[in-house]
């Protein structure tokens, strides 16, 4: 697309272009193109190093109230007996890491507002040779870019912030905005950003119901935000039913919508890990799976270990498709944290990745999963169409 027609599809969506504007400015030359968004500034694709595609430093998903169906909308159990409820009230200490780990709900585990302790937790990731971080908080989840910016600098980790839509109950419910205004939101945190800081993908979209129109909505204007913007798409599914039939309908919504699956990170496929053949299927259509709840404690309740997702990695590398894998973390509540007994953000490239190594995944497949892949996700392709 040529920078007039481009700069009237972004007018047309509401979305001013001023002059001399530097993000918006490179967004409608296509100057952006080949180049990595971070929170500081645009960085070559070289300079990321290792990098977690899927993160939080910051986020508030505590519930908005205690009604039933804010509960029930969040996919979350309210508790009732009195032990319960204690254990949801109480400040986070030591004592409660045990039941809180085999799932009870502890309100003030869902939030992570301190900078001090984000940026000691980064410092520890950079010493084990991480280099870069993705940070997903949506808006309404208390996403705070300045915060991002200040966590870059004091760190030296490059951090990439998302584009996200935050889902009800945080967000809006059911009948939202439509796909325009979607859209015009999604490009607006892309091109312009808040106070210069843009972000540099988008995501996370949670998807709660693919068959929904309200995601529907949601996974249409990613796709049409995407082909403008020239940002890939990360997409977390919802988990509440068939893992690969979900994946599926992601896939096929965004397909439609004009998306180029090579552009998409599908979340949550450590879900699949013991399951190779939908692995397989789903990879390919193109994108690149997300095995993004690594380090979690596991408990008499797990499902799917770290061990599990290993040795998918390892068989779906010896399949040929070493270079659509990525993988993460996804930090999101203080008992990941290293503060509070957790893996923290240095899990991978200190545990995981030589554990990686143990079972037999070799140096050049182990720099796809930890850095080239995640380098090529994050690169911002050419825009390729309007967003109408």
């Amino acid at each position: 697309m040529g920078q007039l027609a481009l700069r009237m599809s972004l007018f047309l969506l509401g979305i001013a272009i001023l002059p001399g504007a530097g993000p918006a400015r490179s967004a409608a030359g296509g100057e952006r193109a080949g180049q990595v968004m971070t929170v500081t500034g645009l960085v070559p694709p070289t300079s990321l190093g290792l990098t977690l595609p899927h993160e939080h430093l910051l986020i508030d998903s505590r519930l908005p109230d205690e009604a039933e169906d804010t509960w029930a909308l969040a996919g979350r159990r309210r508790p009732t007996d009195e032990r319960a409820l204690a254990i949801y009230r109480a400040p986070l200490a030591m004592d409660l890491l045990g039941p809180v780990a085999l799932g009870s709900d502890n309100r003030d585990n869902w939030l992570l507002d301190s900078e001090e302790t984000a940026r000691r937790e980064l410092a520890e990731f950079r010493s084990f040779g991480g280099r870069t971080l993705v940070e997903l908080t949506s808006r309404g989840l208390g996403r705070d870019l300045a915060a991002l910016g200040r966590l870059a600098a004091a760190t030296r980790v490059q951090i990439v912030a998302g584009a996200g839509v935050a889902p009800p109950p945080w967000g809006a419910a059911g009948h939202g905005p439509d796909v325009a205004a979607l859209t015009r939101e999604l490009l607006a945190d892309l091109l312009t950003g808040e106070e210069g800081v843009c972000a540099g993908v988008i995501g996370e979209l949670r998807v709660l119901d693919p068959a929904s129109e309200r995601d529907r909505r949601l996974l249409t204007a990613a796709a049409r935000a995407s082909r403008t913007s020239g940002a890939a798409i990360v997409v977390t599914p919802p988990g509440r039913g068939d893992p690969g039939a979900e994946a599926t309908a992601i896939l096929d919504l965004l397909a439609a919508a004009g998306a180029d699956l090579r552009r998409v990170a599908l979340g949550r496929a450590e879900r699949l890990a013991k399951d190779l053949p939908r692995l397989t299927a789903l990879l390919a259509r193109g994108p690149y799976l997300l095995f993004d709840a690594l380090g979690e404690w596991p408990h008499v309740n797990t499902l799917v270990s770290d061990h599990d997702v290993a040795v998918a990695l390892r068989e779906l590398g010896r399949a040929g498709y070493d270079t659509q894998l990525l993988v993460s973390q996804g930090v999101a509540a203080k008992t990941r944290l290293k503060a509070y007994g957790g893996g923290g953000y240095a899990f991978i490239p200190e545990q995981y990745r030589p554990y990686l190594r143990k079972l037999g995944v070799n140096e050049g497949e182990l720099q796809a999963l930890l850095a080239t892949n995640p380098q090529r996700l994050l690169t911002l392709a050419a825009p390729q169409g309007d967003a109408r």
